[in-house]
């Protein structure tokens, strides 16, 4: 039996639990949540569950995975509260993981002299079109450029970072932000932004705007020695029921695949660590330069819009 503690009971929280509830190992889920109208509807989505604790007194001393899933400015402090409690051997944060780079040297630390092993939730490894594309990206191509074109109704941050993350495993020292444009659509801390981006190394270049399209994302990528087309969510009907990944090569169709929602992830991770004791999600320390190149440049370019200073990812 694995004891598991899902902290924060939002979006995400939900939608891990929806898919642990689901996986057929044996788990002992518990939801720490201090917000009573958070509860409220967590009980409304997970019809049948009862695992809520409000304190941290409350947590099971047998803990074994940690998941994370709290506004990343109070993270740090969280954590700290959290492991008074409890001793794991896995946890699991959002991203991005931290707003400043102080608390994620401390994290890091911590979770070394702990020996827990701790990733970032950026989803997209376990994707098999991710799996596919690799393969094909870093196997020939020497160097390549990669054009993100988001729905014009996607956060240019929260739905771009996923894409920055196809460069954490190859990242370079001398990648740096060259160029952003931001638009804004409202002035609350939630606001959806929209505009572009442009990272770039010596090897590599991702940028990430968005398009005039609805529903559909799209993913180009020059390199070397591939060219390729990548349509997100292409299927026709309401695209967010069953959506659909294609890949193309010269306009040639080359793999045709299914994209997997959070809800549908989070037990494949479970069934990883279990088995392996490791998942395919990058690991704290491999975060730390994304996590630093974003957090330095989005607030150096979003000034006029951030509140209090906090980058908009989390």
């Amino acid at each position: 039996m694995l004891n598991i503690l899902i902290v924060g009971c939002g979006n995400i929280g939900k939608r891990h639990l929806f898919s642990l509830n689901n996986s057929k190992h044996k788990i002992n889920i518990k939801v720490l949540e201090k917000d009573i109208k958070k509860i409220k509807l967590f009980k409304k989505i997970n019809k049948g569950f009862t695992g809520y604790i409000k304190n941290y007194s409350e947590i099971d001393r047998n803990t074994a995975l940690l998941l994370i899933c709290t506004k990343a400015y109070k993270r740090e402090k969280i954590i700290k509260s959290v492991l008074k409690y409890c001793n794991p051997k896995f946890m699991i944060l959002e991203k991005i993981p931290f707003q400043k780079m102080t608390a994620y040297r401390e994290i890091l630390n911590l979770c070394k002299k702990r020996k827990i092993k701790t990733w970032v939730n950026f989803p997209f490894r376990y994707q098999s079109y991710y799996k596919f594309l690799k393969k094909i990206i870093f196997k020939n191509n020497k160097f390549f450029s990669m054009i993100v074109l988001l729905s014009k109704s996607d956060d240019l941050f929260s739905s771009g970072i996923h894409f920055f993350d196809l460069f954490l495993h190859k990242i370079e020292k001398d990648l740096k932000i060259e160029y952003m444009e931001v638009l804004k659509k409202n002035n609350d801390y939630n606001g959806t932004y929209t505009g572009r981006f442009v990272f770039s190394s010596k090897n590599r270049t991702i940028a990430v705007l968005n398009s005039k399209s609805k529903f559909q994302q799209q993913m180009h990528i020059f390199g070397s020695y591939h060219n390729l087309k990548i349509n997100f969510f292409s299927n026709k009907g309401d695209p967010w029921k069953n959506p659909k990944v294609n890949i193309y090569k010269k306009n040639k169709n080359i793999g045709n695949f299914k994209h997997l929602w959070q809800s549908q992830l989070t037990s494949l991770y479970l069934k990883d660590i279990k088995l392996k004791g490791k998942c395919l999600l990058p690991t704290l320390q491999e975060s730390y330069k994304c996590n630093d190149l974003i957090i330095d440049a989005f607030k150096k370019k979003l000034k006029v819009y951030l509140k209090n200073s906090l980058c908009p990812i989390t």
